[in-house]
């Protein structure tokens, strides 16, 4: 994924988000398929992806927002027969999705509800707000386009629903899934005068083709693609496309889809020989790039027979489309690449609660944390700390949390601190190793304190002032150059340059000096906790020594070991975890803002 394009979407979306109105803000749930009522989908980023096992309603969630718009309605797609059972806990399926209304600058929330009472049991309608589902009272006044005397309308926005596992050529749905013609001779027959005639459109450029009394060319798209759009798709699909045409058409028996005619290394060639991932991309940037502006897009699984990479140049693809024409995207997935590397703001778990066995969507979930809920398996990010204590401390917080659990594990650097920046950070930044170094807070120099609490930039670094950086900010750390002479130098500041940015992006301070000091102040604000005051001195060795201390009185005899010692350490932490003070809050956050 484009880091870049992600970062100027974010900034974007942060500081000029009216430019993407109407926005829809969130989806809430009543009764809706197997989604636990009450569920909010909330939608913070220009990109959201909603990630779950097979089953979980991510598609039935997507097509809740194909339906936000005038002239369109969910019964489309909804549909009920004999052998489905319906939930009827509750009176019928209905949902809520908010926007801001352009006029009066409020959040307008509009009811949509499956009336099965009526006539059309499938059939979808807005409805007055249900209070009792979460919803505010409606108010008439002031006036505005998006309301009527009782409601808001729905939303007045362009959308764009593809389903990929529907998405497939005129020539594979006429071939493969037409049962109009049982003979195989007769459907190759009915293509070969099909084709013939399709030809001729393409030639000749017609935008209308009757035949038969029927009109053959759907929508007058029978387009040359322009060379953007021709470069992007040769971009995703890791080919060098010189042309491509796209049509959409009848030719088949009637049957609608979709043609593409590619032209590659001086082969060209159609759908009927092309791969079914080619024509999907093909479909697809047909159609993004003529959106208009702020539309809503929503694809269904659009990995379908695209590579890894294939779907990781369709992801920045998507973003750029965001950032350029302010789109809002939302993507019904199970593929690792499409969300790998987004911030968990765009990500949004389906989930089945293992007990009411109803849906729930949780948000701000970590890519990580979503591999692991659907079975990816992932190299989690290694934590070095200074000793057991602090380990301790940093796997209950990991322990806590799945989200931090699924991408972190905790080890103790052997040696410790001292170890850590003279020798280890030089090597695992070579190395390039993704990992974190947390050290006790009594490690950080007077100039990271002076400095706000920062390392700066490492653009900002001369590179002749490289070594004497990393001493003042960190530490004296050595580097082992191969080279002699003026090789030698310029390996040694490429070394200096690497474990810089190593340290600017992985090393972080305990918000307390170390874990024994961290323990004896929380603890002594606690009147149950009588830990013995030795003699005042504030050093390392004082507040291991008071540790000590408590722990001859717990146990009641005077020779105790370091295990026994670490063993009371351990219960004065449990104590310390159940009163969840600030110090641990920040270091959860430290490590839910992280990204390798």
């Amino acid at each position: 994924m484009n880091k870049s394009n992600l970062e100027k979407l974010t900034q974007c979306y942060k500081n000029q988000m009216t430019n993407f109105e109407p926005f829809i803000r969130k989806v809430v749930f009543h009764n809706f398929k197997n989604i636990a009522s009450s569920q909010e989908l909330e939608l913070d980023f220009p990109i959201t992806v909603l990630i779950g096992k097979n089953g979980t309603n991510k598609s039935s969630a997507l097509l809740a927002l194909y339906a936000i718009r005038e002239n369109t309605n969910l019964s489309d797609y909804w549909f009920g027969t004999l052998i489905d059972s319906f939930n009827t806990e509750e009176e019928f399926p209905r949902y809520f999705y908010t926007y801001q209304d352009p006029n009066t600058k409020e959040i307008a929330e509009v009811l949509q509800i499956n009336n099965q009472k009526s006539s059309d049991s499938d059939y979808w309608e807005t409805s007055r707000p249900i209070l009792k589902d979460g919803m505010k009272l409606f108010n008439k006044h002031p006036s505005s386009a998006q309301k009527t005397k009782t409601r808001w309308r729905k939303l007045n926005k362009p959308v764009l629903y593809v389903n990929f596992k529907a998405h497939i050529s005129a020539f594979d749905k006429y071939f493969y899934h037409s049962n109009k013609l049982s003979q195989l001779s007769n459907k190759k027959e009915v293509i070969r005068r099909g084709t013939n005639r399709l030809s001729q459109a393409i030639k000749k450029n017609l935008f209308k083709v009757k035949y038969n009394g029927s009109e053959k060319i759907i929508n007058k798209i029978n387009y040359q693609l322009e060379p953007e759009e021709v470069k992007i798709i040769s971009d995703i699909l890791g080919k060098n496309y010189s042309s491509i045409h796209y049509i959409e058409h009848r030719f088949f028996d009637k049957v609608e889809g979709g043609t593409a005619i590619l032209n590659s290394h001086n082969l060209t060639y159609s759908e009927a020989f092309a791969g079914s991932g080619e024509y999907s991309i093909v479909s697809l940037i047909f159609k993004i790039m003529r959106c208009k502006e702020r539309s809503l897009i929503l694809l269904d699984e659009p990995e379908v027979s695209l590579h890894p990479s294939a779907q990781v140049q369709l992801m920045d693809f998507l973003m750029n489309q965001a950032l350029i024409n302010k789109h809002q995207i939302v993507i019904s997935t199970h593929a690792p690449a499409l969300i790998e590397g987004l911030p968990p703001s765009a990500i949004r778990l389906f989930i089945e609660n293992q007990s009411t066995h109803k849906v729930e969507i949780l948000k701000n979930i970590h890519y990580l944390h979503a591999f692991e809920e659907i079975g990816v398996q992932t190299e989690k990010i290694v934590i070095y700390v200074e000793d057991k204590l602090a380990h301790e401390i940093i796997t209950r917080i990991i322990d806590q949390n799945n989200n931090l659990a699924s991408r972190f594990t905790c080890k103790f650097y052997v040696g410790g601190g001292d170890i850590i920046t003279t020798k280890a950070t030089s090597v695992l930044a070579a190395a390039n190793i993704k990992c974190i170094i947390f050290l006790d807070g009594d490690k950080k120099t007077k100039a990271y304190i002076e400095n706000n609490n920062q390392f700066p930039n490492h653009k900002n670094i001369p590179q002749a002032k490289l070594a004497e950086t990393i001493e003042n900010y960190y530490g004296k750390v050595k580097v082992y150059p191969s080279g002699s002479g003026s090789s030698n130098e310029t390996e040694k500041n490429e070394l200096l340059s690497q474990v810089w940015k190593f340290i600017e992006n992985n090393v972080f301070y305990f918000n307390f000096d170390y874990p024994e000091k961290f323990i004896v102040e929380i603890l002594d604000k606690d009147d149950k906790i009588n830990i013995p005051d030795i003699e005042v001195k504030d050093n390392k060795d004082y507040f291991k020594k008071r540790i000590k201390e408590y722990t001859i009185k717990e146990i009641g005899y005077g020779e105790v070991s370091s295990e026994e010692i670490f063993t009371i350490s351990k219960t004065l932490i449990n104590r310390i975890f159940e009163t969840n003070p600030a110090e641990l809050e920040e270091i959860k956050q430290m490590l839910n803002n992280y990204e390798a």
